[in-house]
């Protein structure tokens, strides 16, 4: 009888230090690493000293679109395959076309807030400059991969932390993210005067497992971490929403509840497999918010759960196509492919999308991508 009592109690106190469950969309489940401690999910240490910031997709996405197609839709990819060498407008007044046909579509969810003392940035023609940026994590050697391009404006990798090898990319800048309230002290450590010229807001916080929260609680966190950083000479960038129908309305709500901060530029991701939809869903966001746009995660991956994945063509196709748009059009500043990631970073995005091989060379996507 003793015995047996001593062995309950035994288990009770192993059971009661157990390691609790890890969701695959935790923040602490992220592809970074820090120190060059061991890193999660076998990635090698990227850089000398970086957080954990990256959270895998592990499950579909919500992604449903209203009627107007200002949000993604997963339809099939035939139409972008058969487009392929269609050309977007490429002046600034063709771009504007561009914006006002989309306009009577989206002018249902398309509305102004005027609470922010954030002003519209003054009309300026992105149209042919270097807009390209890059996203990383693992072991990958990203001066090798973007060598020979003149396209690359910034690498970004979801957190603060500065990769060492940055200035062996000629003219790139490296942006730094606030990812969500678990990077607090590493931005106030890392993002001071000089350190960078732009920041980046909240990833996703519309999204279960990304940095999700209520807008009025990211406009609290903007109000103490991201605002006093203006003073400081950066350019502010939104928190970027995921184009599922609830994005637009977060966005629209957090600058609303952030009055008196300053919102320079706006950011946005998009995954869906029809390229005029990703057209249109910009185009709804540069009409609500009229300032240049940031996209700084999109790909050709169908996350609806019907399995409507793009081919190597229609990928292909689609690259084509948007980037075309996305180099052409006067209002998009940025743009960032989804990625230069090795395998096991790519959290549930078809592989058909990767830029980078294993050793670093770019795929032919890559290439493209590149210009090179």
């Amino acid at each position: 009888m003793l015995f047996n009592l001593l062995a309950l109690a035994t288990l009770a106190v192993l059971g009661s230090v157990a390691p609790g469950p890890t969701t695959a969309l935790s923040v602490e489940s992220h592809n970074f690493v820090r120190n060059g401690q061991s890193p999660r999910h076998h990635h090698a240490a990227i850089a000398r000293r970086q957080t954990t910031s990256r959270a895998r997709r592990c499950r579909a996405r919500d992604t449903s679109s209203p009627a107007s197609s200002t949000a993604s839709s997963t339809t099939s990819t035939s139409s972008s395959s058969s487009s392929s060498s269609s050309t977007v407008a490429t002046t600034t007044s063709a771009a504007a076309a561009t914006t006002s046909e989309a306009a009577s579509s989206s002018s249902s969810t398309s509305k102004t807030t005027s609470k922010s003392t954030a002003t519209a940035a003054p009309a300026q023609n992105y149209a042919g400059s270097a807009k390209a940026c890059i996203t990383y994590t693992g072991d990958v050697d990203v001066p090798k991969f973007v060598s020979g391009s003149n396209k690359v404006a910034c690498v970004m990798n979801w957190s603060s932390w500065k990769p060492e090898w940055m200035g062996q990319i000629k003219d790139a800048q490296f942006v730094p993210m606030y990812w969500g309230s678990k990077q607090n002290d590493d931005l106030r450590k890392n993002v001071v005067a000089g350190f960078a010229k732009y920041v980046l807001g909240m990833n996703e916080p519309n999204q279960d497992g990304q940095s999700k929260m209520e807008a009025s609680d990211g406009a609290a966190l903007w109000k103490q971490y991201i605002q006093p950083l203006k003073s400081e000479g950066y350019t502010l960038v939104s928190p970027a929403p995921t184009n599922a129908d609830s994005g637009l309305t977060w966005l629209q709500s957090f600058i609303e509840a952030c009055d008196g901060c300053t919102v320079d530029h706006i950011a946005a991701h998009w995954y869906g497999t029809d390229p005029d939809n990703l057209i249109s869903h910009l185009t709804t966001y540069h009409n609500t918010f009229n300032r240049p746009i940031w996209l700084t995660e999109y790909a050709c991956q169908d996350f609806s759960g019907r399995n409507q994945q793009c081919s190597s063509d229609q990928t292909w196709a689609f690259m084509e196509k948007t980037q075309n748009f996305l180099d052409n059009t006067s209002w998009i500043f940025r743009y960032a492919y989804f990625g230069a990631l090795p395998d096991d970073a790519m959290g549930g995005v078809s592989t058909v999308n990767k830029l980078i091989n294993s050793d670093s060379s770019p795929t032919a996507l890559g290439r493209k991508y590149l210009g090179i």
